[in-house]
């Protein structure tokens, strides 16, 4: 039923300032339950994060800082990565209509166009027995930010790429849309199979040589990245022939 569809920014917190969207997203789940796909913007964020607890930087008014709650429970915990590979595709489909330009997910988290860096997601999910009872997917996208810090040095935006201006508010509709039917459609109804393969075509540097060294060793090692297993590893295919598969944080690469 329509009903049972996840709605996603039909409830919208908007607020001027916040630490980080997904720090409040994470005390509201904790107070109350909000409505399954709220979403939570703040024009200027002081404290967002990313992988590996890296600041997110972003500056104030120009970009989307959002953070949607939802409630999987139709997932399995060893699934969960296929949330993961249906936010991503979702950001792809919006930004790839929205500036008829092919996007890519750089592992584990960035949304790329070329080689440069226009956004990045963080979920956080809470499990409940062997399914998740709550994510929060935490999206920073850049808007309308032209100038980036040292920090980001490959970093690039909507405006930068065709040089217009865009309206906040709109672009989080147009956002929410795509993210809503990959979450609905794909997701719900567990199109498993369909959403490991487009995510695997969008996979930056797939089928490429690249560097990369084990965190664990000192060594460089030449591979081709294969591509990405349901539970999330890394597949690189190293030059003597072995496929290796890292997690998140075990691995360095040189793109």
């Amino acid at each position: 039923m329509l009903s049972s569809y996840t709605c996603f920014g039909k409830n919208h917190l908007h607020f001027e300032e916040l630490e980080s969207t997904n720090a409040y997203a994470a005390e509201l789940l904790s107070k109350t339950s909000p409505m399954d796909g709220t979403a939570i913007t703040a024009d200027n964020q002081w404290g967002g994060r990313g992988q590996y607890d890296r600041k997110w930087l972003s500056e104030p008014h120009k970009n989307l800082t959002v953070s949607l709650i939802v409630y999987p429970s139709f997932l399995h915990i060893s699934d969960q990565f296929y949330l993961s590979m249906a936010v991503a595709l979702g950001i792809i489909d919006y930004v790839e209509a929205k500036l008829c330009r092919t996007a890519h997910i750089k592992w584990p988290n960035d949304i790329y166009v070329g080689d440069d860096k226009l956004g990045g997601i963080l979920i956080v999910n809470q499990l409940q027995g062997s399914t998740l009872s709550s994510s929060i997917l935490g999206i920073g996208l850049n808007i309308n930010q032209n100038h980036f810090p040292e920090e980001v040095p490959n970093g690039t935006s909507f405006q930068r790429i065709t040089g217009a201006q865009f309206d906040l508010h709109d672009e989080l509709i147009q956002l929410c849309i795509h993210l809503e039917k990959r979450y609905n459609t794909d997701l719900r109804h567990k199109s498993h199979l369909g959403l490991h393969q487009a995510y695997e075509q969008k996979l930056y540097k797939k089928g490429e040589n690249i560097q990369f060294m084990d965190s664990n060793s000192t060594n460089w090692c030449t591979g081709t990245i294969e591509g990405v297993s349901p539970e999330g590893f890394l597949l690189i295919r190293a030059r003597e022939g072995t496929l290796r598969k890292f997690s998140l944080g075990e691995v360095i690469i040189k793109y």
